[in-house]
């Protein structure tokens, strides 16, 4: 009949393909940056004191420090009821040094210490200075309704 034929070589058994792909390095870079960041944030966020502890040590006016020490201590069971103004007004008629002696900051006795880095646990202390307590017959009877707590 009438056809062309070309006489083509025989079609190898298997069929080969390259595909040009883009290097990772990009999303790898991506992927090494986020988990450096989860890790720094993780270990920032470990180091960060808490409001309590930063309460004790100071760092925020006498009120503040006072609100969130009280705060901390009524949360717990034994002293759900404490009124701090009166206590201090009663410890602060007591003692007979400084800075005991017209005390206005709960942290002037009471402190915290936190210990650990994974488990932690907390220490709570109370600082009473040596020597001889002035007996309340002695110094001006508190206002009604101050309690020790």
């Amino acid at each position: 009949s009438g056809r062309l034929t070309l006489d083509m070589p025989p079609k190898p058994p298997y069929h080969s393909t390259i595909v040009m792909t883009k290097p990772r390095s990009s999303s790898l870079s991506i992927h090494l940056l986020g988990a450096v960041a989860v890790m720094l944030l993780a270990a920032l966020t470990a180091c960060s004191r808490t409001p309590i502890e930063r309460a004790v040590s100071g760092k925020f006016t006498p009120e503040k420090n006072n609100k969130i020490i009280t705060g901390y201590c009524t949360s717990c069971h034994s002293h759900k009821d404490f009124k701090a103004d009166p206590h201090l007004v009663l410890v602060s008629t007591v003692y007979e040094k400084e800075p005991y002696l017209g005390a206005t900051e709960c942290r002037i006795c009471h402190g915290i210490q936190v210990k650990g880095w994974a488990i932690s646990w907390v220490k709570r202390t109370t600082r009473r200075p040596h020597g001889r307590l002035t007996p309340l017959s002695e110094k001006a009877k508190p206002p009604p309704g101050a309690t020790s707590g």
